[in-house]
């Protein structure tokens, strides 16, 4: 009996000793020391906020570092859950993926309903109430699952393991909080007018290369959705929630999503999201909050946080709260009421307690449905092709990206088993072809885990249910990848391959070779080059094919002779060690004089200059496509680069420069007549103006420039008819459908097939084809006096994505991508954007082409 009392007296002492530890865990505002939602917390502080949660309840909280930033911030993943899940997390994990079919062999408890709920933050840096709401919502579910491991109520928490991300965009969010901090009055003004309101160029919307990360989900391009995307696919949550912003007179929006839904969202993950949306609205209607559903955000394109977790398995949404980069702490509407830090802040506490609350309810039933969408992705029973089909005729390097990205997706390919005829859709020919298959071939067949995924990044068209759409409509893999494809309604197995790439590096000549050529065909031989010229190696390139030493080489593959560099001193060593530090393989040729073609020392063998290139940003540019041209330059190529800002251009010696890049935006604040002269003026003696997008307005229609809308008279008046027949039309469409009407003139990201001349400089290394992706109804008129090197027919050129049936009209017989010459140097007119997000791979060499063959 004294056993038992000294027995229960210990238990007593451990549970108080608990309680008493659990009591003393502070709140946000108790650890940092001000109410929180008074004013914005530094990343590092919500960092160590959650450190401090961990190290006081580990028996709740786990934190993992699974990444940094750009800038070296560290990136953060905490479990929260009852203390038996927070024990066995690593068999959850593991369990989860075999239910999925992701991981070989049988889970350790297959009865087992724990579920997974990810909740994400401030992916938009300037969304800066996210992260605050973060740290609130871990401590009242802390909180929450100490309480339920003493309540003798049914403790559904039990049923949910939380992951929380409280800040994947830490840059970004850093670069608005710090501006602000700076820039606020004291009290904060609610006055929109005032400047704490209005944040300069380029914002904190985006991360250190200005990349909007919620484009990135599935394209991986940036290190923060790279390292996060390793840790998602390790876990594969069935619930994930986006924590967003909008505009300061929008109210809150929580699921269901609007229309269009992907045709592949299954009945199961639409109705569940009403599920949730009933419980949050629950909340919402207890309090008096104003929200909406239904509207606005659709779940169409792929690479969203909320359509990638949907198609992999997930009830993926997006919850948007008034806010963004206009509130600071306090804000007037426009209907004169005060929007509040505060008010941000409960209302994503409400919404993300109530998913956790909703989702642990129906824990059995989300674990289940996990479980069969996962087979039926195994079975890809609707989908149309069953198989794709890389042919092995394809760039290597080329096929290695696209390797790569199926390996971060987790998706299995392989190699054919048999040889053999196969019946399909050619991509490439855009019609249905037999193909013999091949040995060295990629196989990716649909029946597969991920194969849902495959269906929707793969096929050719996505169906579109609605026109009215929130982001690009068009994202075919083969197309940007710029792959040969087949895909084929057969089931065709193959082999599975582990995505390993080897290098084995160029052996050091025996004797020193004439000259080394290498092959130009992608992104990889452009950061050849650049590390070439870095090192001041004088390096011409081929402009038409030639034959030599038992192989053919292209217009644009590089020559590097001996002749040229004897300032090298050791010619075939630093040609080699720069070759196997870049992972080129280059090929050493003992003879000037070729089988077939120019010989070397032929005027047509141009010498490539080593290029100072001068890159403007600022007020009125496009802060994405600035962002893009930036991350090619150091990321992709490595190449130095002079970011010049817009409001010290004119005090800038421009012959200091070679290349003058202009990103898509407005330059009309900059580039008036006068300044148009100097620009043409520097342009005639030998510089080189690289205009992208509606940097192309600047020059329209200028006196110097040959730049038109229309080619002559005749087009004018055909086109001129067609706007004023759609503006006549106009005029008597009912205010309710004035929006879709709108849409009629517009193209929204759709996937073109644009005739290319190859045989110019700007389009060696592709065939006679360019996939471009446009995203603007801007049309151009073929160049009068000019090279018109990617051109479309019009809507027969369009492959996938939406295009309004006016814009198809206007974009007729139009230009992508021109050079004019102007005295000794060009000006490359792009239409389209060719780096797009850095996920548009078939434009990468094409840009290299502008930058270092064009114009020599």
């Amino acid at each position: 009996m004294r056993k038992i009392k000294l027995l229960w007296l210990l238990i007593f002492a451990v549970w108080a000793q608990t309680s008493l530890a659990q009591q003393k865990l502070k709140s946000p505002s108790e650890f940092l020391g001000y109410e929180l939602g008074d004013q914005y917390t530094p990343h590092h502080k919500i960092v160590q906020y959650f450190e401090y949660v961990a190290g006081h309840s580990g028996q709740y909280v786990k934190l993992k570092e699974y990444g940094k930033t750009y800038e070296k911030r560290p990136l953060l993943l905490t479990f929260i859950g009852a203390s038996d899940n927070i024990n066995r997390l690593e068999t959850i994990r593991e369990d989860n993926l075999k239910k999925a079919g992701v991981l070989n062999g049988s889970p350790e408890n297959p009865s087992d309903s724990t579920i997974i709920v990810w909740l994400s933050y401030n992916v938009h840096g300037n969304e800066a109430s996210s992260s605050e709401t973060s740290m609130q919502t871990l401590y009242e579910l802390v909180n929450l699952f100490y309480k339920a491991r003493t309540d003798e109520n049914p403790r559904w928490y039990d049923n949910a393991l939380v992951i929380m991300d409280p800040c994947l965009n830490p840059d970004g969010r850093e670069r608005y909080v710090s501006w602000f901090s700076q820039n606020m009055n004291f009290p904060a003004n609610p006055n929109v007018d005032a400047a704490e309101h209005h944040e300069p160029w380029p914002a904190g919307r985006t991360n250190h290369y200005l990349f909007d990360l919620n484009r990135d989900w599935l394209w991986q391009t940036q290190i923060e959705s790279a390292s996060r995307m390793k840790a998602y696919n390790q876990w594969l949550p069935q619930v994930h929630v986006d924590f967003h912003e909008q505009f300061i007179d929008d109210h809150y929006y929580f699921a269901p999503g609007a229309k269009p839904f992907h045709e592949n969202i299954t009945n199961w993950q639409s109705d569940f999201q009403y599920v949730v949306g009933q419980n949050n609205a629950k909340y919402f209607d207890q309090n008096g909050w104003l929200y909406f559903t239904k509207e606005s955000f659709d779940l169409f394109y792929p690479s969203y946080g909320d359509t990638y977790p949907i198609f992999n398995g997930a009830i993926g949404m997006t919850y948007e709260q008034a806010g963004h980069t206009q509130s600071g702490v306090k804000v007037e509407t426009s209907d004169g009421d005060t929007l509040t830090l505060k008010q941000r802040i409960d209302h994503h506490l409400t919404t993300g307690l109530a998913t956790v609350e909703i989702s642990s309810l129906h824990a059995s039933q989300l674990a289940s449905e996990f479980k069969k969408y996962y087979q039926q992705s195994k079975s890809n029973s609707k989908a149309q092709y069953k198989t794709y089909i890389i042919k092995e005729t394809n760039d290597v390097d080329r096929m290695n990206t696209l390797k790569r990205f199926l390996a971060n997706q987790g998706i299995v390919y392989g190699k054919p088993l048999v040889k053999r005829g196969v019946r399909g859709y050619s991509f490439s020919e855009q019609k249905d072809v037999t193909y013999n298959l091949q040995a060295h071939d990629i196989i990716i067949n649909a029946n597969q885990a991920k194969g849902s995924l495959i269906d929707v990044i793969f096929e050719p068209s996505s169906k579109l249910e609605d026109s009215l759409t929130y982001d690009v409509t068009a994202w075919s893999v083969p197309y940007m990848f710029d792959l040969d494809v087949v895909a084929t309604s057969v089931d065709v197995y193959g082999s599975s391959v582990i995505h390993t790439e080897t290098f084995r590096k160029n052996p050091v000549p025996d004797s020193t070779p004439y000259a080394f050529v290498s092959k130009w065909k992608d992104v990889k031989d452009v950061r050849f080059l650049a590390a070439l010229l870095k090192e001041d190696v004088h390096v011409r390139f081929a402009t038409e094919k030639f034959t030599t030493g038992g192989a053919t080489y292209d217009a644009g593959s590089l020559i590097i002779t001996r002749e040229s560099n004897r300032n090298l001193g050791s010619f075939k060593e630093k040609i080699i060690e720069i070759a196997n530090s870049t992972q080129r393989y280059i090929h050493p040729v003992y003879s000037g004089m070729v089988l077939s073609g120019k010989d070397f020392g032929s005027e047509s063998v141009k010498i490539i200059d080593k290029p100072q290139i001068a890159l403007l940003g600022g007020e009125n540019v496009v802060p994405y496509r600035f962002g893009e041209v930036w991350y090619y330059f150091e990321r992709e190529i490595e190449y130095p680069i002079n970011i010049i800002r817009k409001n010290y251009f004119s005090s800038i010696n421009l012959d200091a420069y070679d290349v003058l890049i202009l990103p898509n935006g407005s330059y009309s604040d900059l580039l008036g007549e006068k300044e148009l002269a100097k620009l043409r003026a520097w342009i005639s003696k030998g510089g080189k103006v690289i205009a992208l997008q509606n940097a192309l307005k600047a020059f329209k229609n200028k006196e110097g420039f040959g730049l038109q809308a229309y080619r002559n008279e005749s087009e004018k008046d055909k086109f001129e008819k067609i706007d004023e027949a759609y503006h006549e039309s106009n005029l008597l469409t009912d205010y309710h459908s004035r929006n879709r009407r709108a849409i009629s003139q517009d193209i929204s990201g759709a996937i073109f097939n644009a005739r290319l001349d190859n045989t110019h400089p700007l389009g060696f290394g592709y065939d006679k084809h360019y996939y471009t992706m446009k995203t603007s109804s801007s049309r151009y008129a073929y160049l009068n006096n000019g090279w018109n090197v990617a051109t479309i027919k019009g809507l027969d050129s369009r492959l996938a994505g939406f295009v309004g049936y006016e814009a198809a009209k206007q974009i007729e017989e139009s230009l992508i991508f021109g050079v004019e010459n102007i005295g000794k140097g060009q000006i490359i007119y792009m239409v389209d954007d060719p780096l797009f997000r850095a996920s548009w791979h078939s434009g990468n060499l094409i840009f290299g082409n502008a930058l270092f063959l064009t114009g020599q």
